[in-house]
């Protein structure tokens, strides 16, 4: 593989975690607004298939990463630890933003709640 092959698989890496990210943001404000309609049962169907679960571990983690001041955990996961194996997953490689580019998640998402449109002050999702 070459450069140019390199730089295309992460041209094309990139736009697709960006699609899925934007995709995110507005599985979020979707499953806000049905919590605010009372839409039980598309509520316990999201629930039985446990969407976002992935999504809200790996928020969970990152959180733990920064918040704790722990900057490192071992770097593979004992034998039958599923939750160490996971944390261990989403860490690695991950770089700590200095300072945030966009305000943090914090802000889109109450941006989310206020716009009622489902786009965060006036960017298109």
């Amino acid at each position: 593989m070459d450069e140019q092959d390199d730089d295309n698989e992460r041209a094309t890496r990139h736009l697709r975690l960006r699609k899925r990210a934007e995709d995110l943001v507005e599985a979020a404000w979707l499953i806000n607004e049905q919590l605010d309609l009372g839409s039980e049962i598309w509520l316990k169907s999201m629930d039985q298939k446990n969407v976002g679960h992935d999504a809200a571990s790996l928020v969970q983690d990152i959180k733990k990463f920064t918040n704790t001041g722990r900057r490192r955990e071992p770097t593979w996961a004992r034998s039958g630890d599923r939750e160490l194996a996971r944390y261990t997953t989403n860490m690695m490689g991950y770089q700590v933003p200095l300072p945030p580019r966009h305000g943090g998640a914090d802000e889109a998402i109450a941006g989310l709640r206020e716009s009622g449109d489902g786009s965060a002050a006036g960017e298109d999702i």
